[in-house]
């Protein structure tokens, strides 16, 4: 937060030919920590490889994921402020935030995709090394069902100044975009097809491998996402079986270690939030009602 906020003031006081030129030489999100980080895994990589050292294989997928999920967000805030301040801009009130060239944005995304495209591939190797990692069919799994979720998202793609004039005397407004279809060129190079189904056939394998092998943390986890994605695919029924089978197993797992079942408060409601709804839709009404309640009285 406070990376986006110093960089978002920084760029604030720049024009549009000064900014384009600044992020055509260098990402502003860049930092100092993710370049070593990555120069480091990426130096280490062929040794790891040769040796079988694959937490450091995971390693790498994991900081390259963090690193362009956060590199979106910031981008994300950018168009945000842009977005919401673009009538000021025409009455010439205040800036109008900062304007990203459509060029400059499509080319961020793919960078973007690209490293998730390689933290794929390194979470593949792994499987194909050791197919009872459970960890990396989880990032793996996070991984595919960001990039759906993201495909998804309204895009607000900022108007130029004249759009601007437009929309403002019509008093109408841009039509949204999904990000899927905004950068629809750049996800058919990395990404064409949805990944859910995938996800779905992903850990439906890894628990075919795992479920009698792994600790119940793990398990638990895997059938969590296992019912998130059923969910998204809206196949309830199946979500339902899931998410009580992950229960079980994390209720279990915590009474062990002697903690909570979720690492965070939000992730418990959204927990039980997700399974009301999921009753709701399979027609068990009351079953519904008491999990919404709980995650009521959670959040």
């Amino acid at each position: 937060e406070k990376l986006l906020e110093s960089r978002t003031r920084d760029l604030l006081v720049l024009g549009e030919a000064d900014l384009t030129a600044l992020i055509s030489e260098r990402d502003p999100y860049d930092s100092q920590t993710y370049d070593e980080l990555i120069f480091g895994y990426r130096n280490a990589l062929p040794t790891a490889s040769a040796v079988g050292d694959l937490s450091l294989i995971y390693g790498y997928a994991y900081i390259l994921i963090k690193k362009n999920t956060e590199r979106e967000k910031f981008y994300d805030q950018l168009q945000n402020e842009a977005y919401a301040n673009r009538a000021n801009l025409i009455q010439g009130l205040a800036p109008g935030g900062i304007r990203l060239p459509q060029t400059l944005l499509i080319e961020k995304k793919e960078e973007i995709l690209r490293d998730f495209k390689h933290a794929d591939y390194l979470l593949q190797y792994i499987l194909n090394v050791d197919p009872l990692n459970t960890d990396a069919y989880l990032l793996q799994g996070w991984l595919y069902q960001y990039i759906d979720e993201r495909r998804s998202r309204s895009v607000r793609a900022v108007p130029t100044f004249l759009e601007n004039i437009y929309y403002y005397v019509t008093a109408s407004q841009p039509v949204s975009q999904s990000d899927g279809r905004f950068y629809a060129d750049v996800y058919q190079n990395y990404f064409p097809d949805n990944l859910y189904e995938s996800n779905v056939e992903s850990y439906r394998q890894a628990l075919q491998k795992v479920e009698n092998v792994a600790p119940d943390q793990a398990v638990g986890n895997l059938n969590l996402n296992l019912g998130n994605n059923y969910f998204k695919l809206l196949n309830f029924q199946r979500a339902v079986e899931h998410y009580e089978r992950a229960e079980t197993l994390l209720l279990r797992a915590a009474q062990k270690a002697r903690t909570t079942p979720f690492d965070s408060y939000k992730r418990h409601a959204l927990f039980h939030f997700n399974m009301g709804r999921a009753l709701f839709y399979v027609g068990s009404l009351d079953a519904a009602a008491k999990r919404l309640q709980k995650a009521y009285d959670i959040y």
